[in-house]
C-alpha cells in the first residue's frame, strides 16, 4: 500500500509501524486484530484522494483514516508538494537523505 500511495503521488511519505494489537467494538462484538499503522504524509489539497484511495485498497469494510493538520518546515513542505504533484524537484535531497544522496542506514 504505501509503495502504491507514493508511486501515485498520493503521499510523499508513508511510515509503517511494528504490529500492533486494536481492541474495538464491531457488529456488537468486543474484537481485537493485529494491525500495522500507517502515517501517510501528503499535501493538503491530496487529503480527500489519499483517503479515497487507501480505502479502496484496504481490506477492511471500514478502515481507520485519521486526518491531523500539521506545521512542517518550509523546506519539508516544499519538498512534500513537490513529491506529490508534477512540480520539478530537481536538487531537492528527499527528507531522509544525506546531502550525498544517500538514505539514512545506507552507504553510498
Amino acid at each position: 500500500m504505501a509503495k502504491t500511495l507514493i508511486s501515485e503521488r498520493l503521499a510523499a511519505c508513508v511510515q509503517g509501524s511494528e504490529p500492533v494489537t486494536s481492541h474495538y467494538r464491531w457488529q456488537g462484538k468486543v474484537e481485537q486484530a493485529r494491525e500495522w499503522v500507517l502515517t501517510c504524509k501528503t499535501a493538503s489539497e491530496q487529503v480527500e484522494a489519499l483517503i479515497a484511495r487507501r480505502t479502496t485498497l484496504h481490506p477492511y469494510d471500514l478502515p481507520e483514516v485519521v486526518v491531523l493538520d500539521a506545521d512542517a518546515s518550509s523546506a519539508y513542505a516544499v519538498w512534500a508538494r513537490a513529491a506529490t504533484t508534477d512540480e520539478p524537484n530537481e536538487g531537492m535531497h528527499p527528507p531522509y537523505a544525506s546531502r550525498s544522496g544517500a538514505a539514512q542506514g545506507e552507504q553510498s
